[in-house]
């Protein structure tokens, strides 16, 4: 498993995901690694390949239903798949698969995602879009669809909810460690030989200075205003009061225009898909 590029990602990487979802991950990396982030002896690189699942499943009345399950990333390792990731690297094939399949009508993303890395998102949303100019692409979700993913949610023709399930978390953030004083307590000092004035900004072991600061707020600013222009370009009219991070549910998410209406389960819109035609 990558445990340096986990945790490099973890600390200076712009998330948009639900902060309880990094949390975990940080978690968990450190309980099978040690304090420097260095797999332990038993743990290879990387694990073995998994066996393939299917880009889509076909309904009996034609609907491709194509998951989109776990923790959003870019070009993910087998392991880290493995471990709950999504790659988007996934994505992209499924709609042009289904797209060209004639045994299919319309398709549905069956997300379960609280979000991910920034990395494809903008391009995935993008993709989307251009998917359902050839085929109807509709969204659900039952459990969440947060962050990076209600991002891709809002590029669908329609996307439905059920009572319980979790959507929004628009925002991006980038978690900074200003690790300096712990390696200052441990007898530790940092000599950094760098060019740029912004290079090896928040690495391990350097105190974070305010450009080093005002340099991640620029990308994460960034990132966020590509997020709020892709959500009301797929969604409409979105209050700046529901663009603030915090999530909804149900009802509340159709209201604030996230989602645009409740289901009772993937069966029920289904069957409301083929009543449409």
């Amino acid at each position: 498993m990558r445990f340096p590029r986990i945790l490099a990602a973890i600390r200076s990487t712009p998330w948009a995901a639900l902060p309880s979802t990094v949390h975990a991950i940080h978690a968990a990396v450190l309980a099978a690694a040690g304090r420097d982030g260095l797999p332990r002896a038993d743990m290879g690189e990387d694990g073995p390949m998994p066996e393939a699942a299917p880009l889509y499943v076909i309904s009996p009345d034609g609907i491709a239903v194509i998951p989109v399950r776990g923790i959003i990333g870019k070009h993910l390792s087998s392991m880290e798949t493995m471990c709950g990731g999504y790659d988007l690297d996934t994505l992209a094939p499924a709609l042009a698969a289904s797209a060209a399949d004639p045994r299919v009508r319309e398709r549905v993303l069956f997300i379960d995602s609280p979000g991910g890395t920034c990395t494809g998102v903008p391009e995935a949303f993008a993709a989307v879009r251009r998917s359902a100019d050839i085929k109807p692409v509709f969204g659900f979700t039952d459990s969440q669809a947060c962050s990076a993913a209600q991002w891709i949610a809002s590029a669908c023709d329609r996307f439905a909810i059920t009572t319980s399930a979790t959507v929004g978390s628009v925002g991006v953030y980038c978690a900074l460690v200003d690790e300096s004083a712990a390696w200052a307590k441990d007898g530790y000092r940092l000599e950094l030989v760098k060019a740029g004035t912004q290079k090896a900004a928040g690495i391990a072991g350097a105190p974070i200075t305010a450009d080093d600061v005002a340099g991640f707020q620029r990308n994460v600013d960034a990132i966020y205003g590509m997020f709020v222009a892709d959500v009301r370009t797929g969604r409409g009219v979105v209050d700046d009061a529901a663009l603030q991070g915090q999530t909804f549910m149900g009802a509340d998410a159709v209201a604030a225009n996230l989602a645009d209406d409740v289901v009772t389960d993937l069966s029920d819109l289904l069957a409301q898909i083929v009543d449409a035609r």
